[in-house]
């Protein structure tokens, strides 16, 4: 018997609130969902563990527990600017677009990050009729995003900016301005098979209203230490490579 605990309101996680509509209809979601119903299993959703449900009674009340929570936590970005109106996660974007919001980015758009997440802001934002640019601090053939993806938003209109890093988020009266970016310089191949950017000491500016970061995502599992959960240093959770069971011998983690 099997029940998944849920803090959104309907299942389905990043499938359902970051994938864009364009890129898995949400019908065909919801037909894969109601079959897993079908087949038993229970949704509970508006229910966030450690708070609403304590970890402590599905402890008690289940034999074992599997955390698959993914990596919901915005991976932060250190430049100055970033209290500025108009400077919005990628993923949070996403997330009112799939709540049937239209959020006002204004004519402009400056897109941070190479990634999925990155490319499906950009496409959403051009699909409202914005002016976008990604920007992003190596080349192009080192972006994680799927080839296709990136060759698909350049035909719907979405501008590159290659070899550019963030320096600083402009603003007036408080409100985003634009971009300033350092050109960079590829120099020697690293440890991910990718050519280590180097600052080349000059810079530009992206005008826009908004910018998006999405320069990745990271796990947020410290919910779980007070049950001695092991996590790693980079704040994944610690976990059998066969078995994938934790710290805990009831309490189970993977994705």
């Amino acid at each position: 018997a099997v029940t998944v605990y849920d803090s959104h309101e309907e299942p389905g996680g990043v499938v359902r609130y970051t994938i864009p509509e364009y890129r898995l209809p949400r019908p065909v979601l919801d037909r894969e969902i109601e079959f897993i119903r079908r087949c038993g299993v229970k949704f509970k959703c508006r229910t966030r563990v450690g708070q609403e449900l304590p970890l402590k009674r599905l402890e008690d009340d289940f034999d074992a527990v599997f955390v698959a929570i993914g990596a919901q936590a915005s991976t932060p970005l250190d430049v100055p600017g970033l209290e500025l109106r108009g400077v919005i996660q990628g993923v949070t974007f996403l997330e009112e677009l799939a709540r049937d919001r239209r959020p006002a980015i204004g004519k402009r758009v400056c897109v941070i990050g190479a990634g999925n997440v990155a490319i499906d802001a950009a496409r959403s934002a051009r699909r409202l009729g914005a002016s976008v640019t990604v920007a992003y601090r190596r080349e192009r053939d080192d972006m994680p995003a799927h080839a296709d993806e990136v060759r698909d938003a350049e035909l719907e209109g979405v501008k590159f900016a290659f070899l550019a890093a963030p320096r600083a988020v402009l603003g007036r009266q408080g409100r985003v301005a634009g971009l300033e970016a350092v050109r960079m310089i590829p120099g020697d191949v690293d440890f991910s098979g990718r050519r280590t950017p180097s600052p080349s000491g000059e810079s530009f500016i992206i005008p826009c209203e908004t910018v998006m970061l999405a320069i990745g995502e990271r796990v947020d599992a410290a919910f779980l230490k007070p049950f001695g959960i092991t996590l790693r240093r980079n704040g994944t959770i610690d976990t059998h490579p066969l078995t994938l069971q934790t710290s805990h011998p009831k309490i189970y983690a993977g994705g």
